[in-house]
């Protein structure tokens, strides 16, 4: 098809007068516009050959620069035409740019009312929002947004910055007494928000996925305990920061929670290994997929036995494990100034670990467990982990390591006979911890990886990290 003789003003017109007119008539005429502007590209073909209608998930990001009043005049001209249907509305800022302009970057400059212009017209058949709020815009968002009866609001997306809630108070933030159909929320708080996260009442006992994000959302026990008995019939999806008092430890025992539903977990434990109890009040039966984050790397060992013990009626529906530290040197977590004897963990722990969660097909352990050449012998042979498929281990000899997972990708490694004789999977992506440049030369392991490309038959993907100088954290170095 012969190139369009038009400027880019020009095919955009065209555009939005084919989508913000009456329905294309399919086929459409030979001799109309559509046929020659859908040659621009595939995506514009797709957009242009469409029926409008059908559209449901709308992104907003104005700027500015641009003419915002034009731009909401289109974007609700695009939503009437899906109107009866479910709608998912996003409002974006330039996260990146928050922090110094919050609000000129945000909603063409705060000349945009989205509650009311917008969400409002449509709440009965709002079912996903998400918004980027700064600054004012916060007060007057939930403000506004609690006369909003939804209907069909499923999921709630919030990123709030810059809001120290002068105005706000708590009935405003109430989420519980509104009676939506919530069952998905995401809360980010960034730098300058002072609010608690159970300061916004989510009605935890009809949600099946909860994130709260950011620094400032941290739960304490008792907190992260009430959440999760209000939730354990009905969460499926997880994600929150606790900080354990290790000032005051839990009891021994307490009632037992049962996670009915619950499949991916992630927690940023602080000061975990400190008060181990109430974990190890939970009952993961259905979990698949758990991320745990911890400090006190170098001063207080990773506890496999605990992990064992708080994961156990995970073992047969875990497939992926992520365990990581968190940098010591990482303030707003750091653990108190107290004196404790450095301690390695323990090998035989470990290995008692990952015999349990045999089944496991992702497992990274923390950068402060350095593993060792017996317990790689016995993954790289199967005997340990046959299902695995991407690894992620602290080691002090790469070479070493290059050679076993060499050695179990060839097939070259004796098969145990728990395996009914089947192989053990290959591991198709690496990701190496490795000791400070002092002890470790990069430029040798990344040598290394060439030859252990050349002896793999298969998609083969590693990467290496070290502490960094700066932060304390481990960082790619290597890929």
């Amino acid at each position: 098809m012969p190139p369009l003789a038009l400027s880019t003003p020009s095919i955009l017109e065209l555009i939005f007068d084919s989508v913000l007119h009456e329905a294309v008539i399919l086929p459409p005429s030979p001799t109309g516009h559509i046929i020659p502007l859908s040659g621009v590209c595939q995506l514009w073909r797709r957009i242009l050959l469409s029926e409008p209608e059908r559209w449901r998930a709308f992104i907003f990001l104005p700027s500015k620069f641009i003419n915002t009043s034009g731009c909401l005049d289109i974007l609700k001209a695009m939503i009437s035409r899906s109107s009866g249907r479910l709608l998912s509305f996003t409002f974006e800022g330039r996260a990146n740019h928050l922090v110094a302009h919050p609000i000129a970057n945000l909603f063409g400059g705060g000349r945009i009312d989205i509650v009311q212009e917008i969400v409002r017209p449509h709440q009965d058949w709002v079912s996903h929002l998400k918004c980027v709020l700064s600054g004012e815009e916060c007060d007057k968002f939930f403000g506004q947004l609690n006369s909003v009866e939804f209907k069909v609001l499923y999921t709630l997306d919030l990123s709030l910055h810059n809001w120290y809630s002068g105005s706000t108070t708590h009935d405003a933030l109430s989420l519980y007494k509104l009676k939506w159909p919530l069952c998905r929320v995401t809360v980010s708080l960034g730098p300058g928000v002072k609010f608690y996260p159970l300061d916004f009442q989510f009605p935890l006992n009809q949600l099946t996925k909860l994130h709260l994000e950011g620094q400032s959302m941290l739960l304490t026990k008792q907190e992260f305990l009430h959440v999760m008995r209000l939730c354990q019939k009905t969460m499926v999806d997880l994600s929150v920061i606790v900080e354990f008092d290790y000032r005051c430890k839990s009891p021994a025992y307490g009632p037992m929670i049962r996670m009915e539903s619950l499949k991916i977990f992630r927690v940023r434990a602080l000061n975990v290994f400190f008060d181990r109890a109430p974990l190890m009040q939970f009952a993961l039966p259905v979990m698949e997929s758990f991320r745990m984050e911890t400090n006190g790397a170098g001063i207080w060992p990773w506890d496999f036995k605990f992990c064992e013990a708080f994961l156990r009626s995970s073992a047969s529906s875990l497939a992926n494990l992520i365990l990581l530290d968190i940098p010591s040197s990482f303030k707003p977590y750091m653990l108190p100034h107290r004196r404790f004897t450095q301690r390695a963990t323990d090998r035989e722990d470990l290995k008692s670990f990952l015999r349990l969660f045999s089944k496991l097909h992702h497992l990274t352990l923390p950068s402060s467990v350095q593993v060792d050449d017996e317990t790689m012998s016995m993954i790289a042979s199967g005997h340990f982990l046959p299902f695995l498929q991407a690894f992620g281990f602290g080691t002090r000899d790469p070479r070493t390591a290059f050679d076993l997972i060499v050695k179990r990708n060839r097939g070259e490694s004796e098969v145990p006979s728990t395996m009914n004789c089947q192989l053990p999977r290959p591991i198709l992506r690496l990701s190496l911890a490795l000791p400070t440049p002092e002890v470790c030369d990069v430029d040798q392991v990344q040598c290394n990886l060439a030859r252990l490309s050349d002896k793999c038959h298969f998609e083969f993907h590693v990467t290496l990290v070290q502490p960094c100088a700066v932060c304390g954290a481990h960082c790619a170095v290597g890929s």
